[in-house]
Formats: C-alpha cells, structure tokens, sequence
C-alpha cells in the first residue's frame, strides 16, 4: 500500500465528520470497560484488532513450553441494546526440541441483548448465548489442530457490572465488579 493511500485515509478519517462512537457501557457516572479477558455488560461497537497473548505452560519437571495466540473480535450493534459479535484467532504452541503446533481457531458468534440499565445504582446487565461452530477453524501447516475442536457448542450468558458509587464508604465508590 502506497504512503500517499494510507495518508489519505488518515486525513479522511479526521477531516470528514463522523457519528460519536461509544465504545464502553456507562450506567450513570460509572463506565464499564472490556478487558482482554471478560467482556463488558453493553452492546456497543468495537474491534479488537489483533489481541496477542503468551502463556507459558510448565510440564511436570521438564522444559518449559509457550502457548501464543493472535485473536481477533469485532461488535456491532444492530439496535440500541440488541448487538452480535465474531471472534477468532490462531493459536501457537511450542515445545522445546524445535517441536511446535498451530492453528486457526473455531468461529465464534455472540448475540447480546441488554435489557437492565439503572443509572441511579451504576448497574447494567445483559443476556447473550455464544455459539463456536465445530471444523470453522483450520490445521495448521504440520495438521495440529490447535484451537479447531470438531465439536460445536452453545453457551447462555450473563453479562453485569456494579459500580460502587452508590455505597456510604467514599473509597470504595471508585471502584466496579463487571
């Protein structure tokens, strides 16, 4: 891609207006974030553009081997408490004496759907079922087949969060459970 093309998108994307995007659920003053690991309660429009990961995993006495994985996930919101989600990646393990397996991980699809929002108690909470479609993924080069499971599953949700803002102790206000 030229410098000229990817400078172009650059002014475009701050030159032309846009619509206000709100990535993060607030439920009064309280703002409920997505972390790496647990999903935020609101229905909203993010990606997450590629998240990396390493996990070294110890044997019993032997060598240590290392576990990477390059995930993706994309959000959107359909309306304005009704939202799905995809998510993907590829995994990579290696163990010591150059042995190694990878993968393309499983498809997954989210939908979520956000019924409860109370401002006056910092609380949200939202339902959902996760589907991961069973052989979505593909071996890798050497056939592992690291993160492609040959079964499907479906999983109910429940996302919440609880800020604290609402409780008689001041230090504590700050602070949320998601």
């Amino acid at each position: 891609m030229s410098r000229s093309v990817v400078s172009l998108a650059l002014v475009a994307g701050v030159v032309l207006p846009s619509a206000q995007a709100y990535a993060h659920g607030f439920a009064g003053p309280h703002m409920f974030v997505s972390t790496l690991i647990i999903d935020d309660p609101n229905v909203a429009d993010e990606a997450s553009l590629p998240t990396f990961s390493w996990q070294p995993r110890p044997s019993n006495g032997g060598p240590i081997s290392n576990g990477f994985a390059a995930e993706f996930e994309f959000d959107k919101r359909i309306t304005e408490n009704f939202g799905f989600g995809i998510s993907s990646g590829y995994q990579w393990l290696t163990q010591p004496g150059n042995k190694t397996a990878n993968g393309w991980e499983n498809l997954a699809v989210t939908l979520k759907y956000k019924p409860i929002v109370s401002a006056e108690h910092e609380f949200m909470m939202s339902v959902g079922v996760v589907r991961n479609f069973a052989r979505s993924g593909a071996n890798g080069t050497n056939g592992a087949t690291i993160g492609n499971d040959d079964s499907s599953s479906t999983a109910p949700t429940i996302y919440f969060g609880k800020g604290f803002g609402d409780l008689p102790i001041g230090w504590a206000r700050a602070f949320a459970i998601t």
